[in-house]
């Protein structure tokens, strides 16, 4: 039986009549970069990609039979090294523009920071045992400049306590006050509703000299607490820290999210992830079973979603997803592969990039793992978002001439069924859809539409060929409307 709620009937726009739309392939691991992969010792540290190459930092030495020397970039086909490489771990890269076009930059453990002059690596004005760790652009006023965050804590003869920015009239380096009293790994440049600002975090306690547990908050030259900041908590490590910050729209507005080795955030429990939405901090779903990572933005055809990657096996309270899962705005999910209902990967993800090219969209994912979904891959691997693995391509079909005055969801025909069946449902004006599948305990196993369709009669066909025999529940949301219905799939 399909349970309804239904919404007052709304006059909507005409119908197209016997439109077919295809979703296309199934989401997708792509183990090909990691066969053979990082074929050195060492692995991935991070991920960086612009229109022409992915780059690649770690402190491996070799990648599919490439001397990489700890940088690496690929060009779709072939992987190439960067002039000589570096002795020690690359942990970023990032590119900018000093005016005369886009510099890659280079951050190299225990060396500071550099950049591309053609094909030479020259210093970029960091050095020593400090690294940088974290970049962003920001204008305090005077015009948006580089600021970079890290572990160092002189420039040349000069204290700069862990945050520094480019001035590009001096051409060099300046502090921001007193700093920050530990390593900044995250920034990110966000405007709340009260004006646009820096965030940081890391491991620090202090900002300027106030009070700012492991995040804060930069304007002009102001340095500000963020909803009383991160703590261990009851499931966080005895060292608390932000790795990741990005900021996304899951529907409900814009949000900064936060990922990293804490347990609590603005005294609320959050296991290793949080959101601040400019008034107060607030779990992502259930958290994490151990350290976030990284944190990234990505997609495909079907809109964007975010990505968390690392440590964790599980979504609290016991949702495998296996060091990688995606946030829809509602729950987590798996990564699934295509022809399988493998997950996830099988070790540490410690960095992942949304690489976008002219022709192709994917998410990186690179760290100590050997397998992506069961299939191997040496430290990297591409992940090509359409939608959850079904087993099967999914279609959606526009029926009819005439104009629906409510919302409805209908049972599922045939049912039970084996291996395929049809989900009916009206809408009454043009809005964004989603529909998904979940097994009858929760856990979701597919997303059939997640885009704005138009007024009319649609229906939707599920193949559920890499499903197991039992119940599953089926979910419509369309607008503010919402309905789901009960399906048996029989084999």
């Amino acid at each position: 039986m399909v349970k309804h709620s239904t919404l007052p009937g709304i006059v909507g726009i005409v119908c197209l009549v016997s439109t077919f739309i295809t979703t296309g392939a199934v989401a997708q691991w792509d183990n090909s970069p990691g066969q053979p992969g990082v074929t050195s010792t060492g692995y991935v540290r991070a991920a960086y990609g612009n229109s022409d190459y992915l780059y690649l930092g770690g402190n491996f030495t070799e990648i599919n039979g490439v001397q990489a020397n700890r940088i690496v970039r690929f060009d779709g086909s072939a992987w190439e090294t960067i002039g000589d490489g570096f002795a020690s771990d690359a942990i970023l890269m990032f590119e900018y523009d000093y005016g005369d076009g886009p510099v890659l930059h280079a951050s190299v453990l225990f060396s500071g920071l550099f950049r591309l002059n053609g094909e030479e690596w020259e210093n970029a004005g960091i050095t020593g045992g400090g690294a940088v760790s974290s970049w962003t652009v920001y204008d305090n006023g005077t015009g948006p400049t580089l600021y970079v965050g890290g572990n160092f804590t002189f420039i040349g003869s000069r204290s700069v306590n862990r945050i520094a920015r480019w001035n590009t009239e001096t051409d060099r380096w300046d502090p921001i006050g007193s700093g920050v009293n530990g390593p900044v790994s995250a920034m990110a440049v966000w405007d709340d509703g009260s004006g646009e600002a820096l965030y940081l975090g890391g491991n620090f306690t202090t900002s300027g000299g106030v009070s700012t547990p492991y995040v804060s908050r930069l304007r002009g030259d102001v340095f500000e607490d963020v909803g009383g900041g991160m703590a261990t908590g009851a499931s966080g490590l005895n060292i608390p820290a932000i790795k990741s910050l990005v900021v996304w729209d899951d529907g409900s507005g814009e949000k900064l999210y936060a990922g990293g080795q804490f347990g609590e955030a603005g005294g609320v429990e959050a296991r290793f992830m949080a959101a601040w939405d400019g008034n107060a901090w607030a779990p992502v779903g259930g958290g994490f079973s151990a350290p976030v990572e990284d944190l990234v933005i990505s997609g495909g055809q079907k809109g964007d979603f975010l990505y968390a990657g690392g440590q964790f096996v599980s979504v609290m309270p016991s949702f495998t997803v296996n060091r990688i899962a995606r946030w829809d705005g509602e729950q987590w999910q798996r990564l699934f592969r295509a022809d399988s209902q493998a997950f996830g990967t099988g070790g540490f993800v410690n960095a992942m990039a949304d690489w976008t090219t002219a022709d192709d969209r994917v998410l990186v994912v690179g760290g100590q793992f050997f397998n992506v979904s069961e299939l191997p891959a040496n430290r990297v691997a591409f992940f090509r978002e359409q939608a959850v693995g079904t087993g099967g391509t999914v279609s959606v079909v526009e029926q009819g001439t005439g104009i629906p005055k409510l919302f409805e969801l209908h049972q599922n025909y045939p049912n039970p069924f084996n291996p395929s069946t049809n989900i009916r449902f009206e809408l009454p004006e043009m809005v964004p859809v989603k529909l998904r599948v979940y097994t009858i305990t929760g856990q979701l196993v597919a997303v059939l539409v997640n885009e704005t369709l138009s007024a009319g009669h649609h229906t939707v066909t599920f193949d559920a060929s890499s499903q197991t025999s039992g119940m599953y529940i089926y979910r419509l949301q369309a607008g503010e409307y919402s309905s789901t219905g009960k399906m048996m799939l029989l084999k």
